[in-house]
């Protein structure tokens, strides 16, 4: 059947829209991330980087009682909130903005920025070089050297160091780095957020899995530097993913232009009621790093002791290299792991597993001994 003179016109003008999930380059539109509960139901999930001890009871019992709040808008201010955070991390509310993730603030921060060109690691978290992507921004990647481990090390910071000298005014870091779990020196990092001072641009350090370590937080020099903007966010270490809660510590000047960067009304009642629950509980976040820490450890020595690659990172999980088609084998035996393929840097070789409890690391292990075959 012929098209109409309006479907024509439909399909002229839809030619011209751009796909916001599709970004130019060797970087894979689809995302590839955010758990196999729908995908893969019943399986147990080794994907998704979320606490193992799931969410905290505070948070729980007032996301049980909070239905009556959701008749009213959400608080604009997220006043209850900024204080926890506030007391929580020290800082002053002035300096917090509340977002709906963390991805809500990354995009934030490309829209305050709007920059000419920007910086990523190699490899790292898809979602700083699709934000960039979206605001037409040239990229450049800088890449960790896998023979050292993918460690930050002087040829990575000197490679931040020299894109920046080349125009590029805004800086993603991730400490620790995802997927490969390893923490920025403090040291390196004041450098460059001090080059980056002087050449007027701006470094976002993405700190949402700095929780499960001992690492200290780059927030210690947001009073020194108003072109940094710390991101951290409730989906990974309070295991609230489905609220879509984040949160920035940035200079106040910085924070005002980030959080009327937003729409209105970006935080959830439920999420905020829950997060400033959840900030409360110190006792849980012991628990959490005691635990990641111990089975991160056995876990990093039983997939060495059978034969892969394991990158020794400080988070809640662990990158590493095996064999070809582990990820089907794996997934027929109902677990499921993230191929870390879509990854720049990274081939089908490369797979990160979250650590989880005791016994489900067990199962995964008890998995990888009826597969592998070297």
């Amino acid at each position: 059947m012929a098209l109409t003179r309006e479907n024509e016109g439909a399909q002229s003008f839809t030619a011209q829209l751009r796909d916001p999930g599709i970004v130019v380059g060797d970087l894979i539109s689809p995302y590839a991330h955010g758990g196999a509960r729908f995908t893969h139901p019943g399986a147990l999930d080794f994907s998704a980087n979320i606490n193992p001890l799931g969410m905290p009871k505070a948070a729980a019992d007032v996301l049980r009682s909070c239905a009556d709040l959701c008749e009213a808008y959400p608080d604009q201010g997220c006043g209850a909130l900024t204080a926890a955070l506030s007391g929580t991390l020290g800082q002053a509310p002035e300096r917090i903005v509340c977002t709906a993730g963390a991805t809500d603030l990354i995009d934030r921060i490309v829209r305050v920025v709007a920059p000419k060109r920007g910086v990523v690691m190699a490899p790292c978290y898809a979602d700083y070089e699709r934000a960039l992507v979206r605001a037409h921004a040239a990229v450049t990647r800088v890449p960790l050297d896998e023979s050292h481990g993918f460690a930050f090390d002087d040829t990575a910071e000197a490679g931040v160091i020299a894109a920046i000298d080349d125009g590029a005014d805004l800086v993603f870091l991730a400490s620790p780095n995802n997927p490969t779990g390893i923490c920025v020196p403090p040291a390196a990092l004041r450098r460059i957020v001090a080059h980056a001072r002087e050449a007027r641009a701006v470094v976002a350090v993405d700190e949402c899995f700095r929780g499960f370590t001992e690492a200290p937080s780059a927030t210690a020099l947001v009073d020194e530097f108003p072109n940094l903007v710390v991101i951290d966010a409730a989906t990974k270490l309070y295991a609230l993913p489905g609220l879509r809660l984040g949160w920035g510590i940035a200079a106040p000047e910085l924070a005002r232009r980030l959080r009327n960067a937003g729409l209105p009304w970006a935080v959830s009642t439920p999420a905020q009621v829950a997060g400033a629950a959840a900030l409360g509980d110190d006792a849980y976040r012991a628990r959490t790093r005691e635990l990641v820490a111990s089975e991160r450890t056995r876990l990093a020595r039983e997939l060495s002791a059978r034969g892969l690659r394991v990158i020794d990172g400080a988070a809640n999980y662990l990158l590493f290299q095996g064999p070809r088609g582990l990820y089907g084998a794996l997934l027929a035996r109902d677990i499921v792991i993230r191929r870390c393929s879509n990854f720049s840097g990274l081939d089908g070789t490369w797979y990160r597993v979250a650590v989880r409890t005791p016994d489900e690391n067990g199962r995964l292990l008890e998995a990888l001994d009826e597969v592998i075959a070297w």
